[in-house]
């Protein structure tokens, strides 16, 4: 009689691995998504009136990455190089 070894699919195997894999993935899309914003605004194409619900969500959503962006200059350099990166500085003549 021959018996059957199931075996465990390999997300199974190592959970800890894959928690951290998609915590890290939702701090990249975090990040990307504040830069998209922050790109479209420099742009023009994103343009909220003030006191609207979305300009509100948006606030509320990204306050802990202003924060941050306030208190190191480090950080602060790190993001606005990510967005010189769709919108260079006007170059004077």
């Amino acid at each position: 009689m021959k018996t059957s070894v199931k075996r465990v699919p390999r997300f199974r195997e190592r959970p800890l691995l894959w928690i951290s894999v998609c915590v890290v993935f939702a701090l990249i899309i975090y990040f990307a998504g504040a830069v998209a914003t922050r790109v479209m605004v420099e742009r023009g194409t994103l343009t909220l009136p003030r006191g609207s619900l979305t300009l509100r969500c948006l606030e509320f959503v990204y306050a802990p990455l202003e924060s941050l962006y306030d208190a190191s200059p480090a950080f602060h350099n790190a993001f606005d190089s990510c967005v010189r990166v769709f919108v260079p500085e006007p170059k004077e003549e």
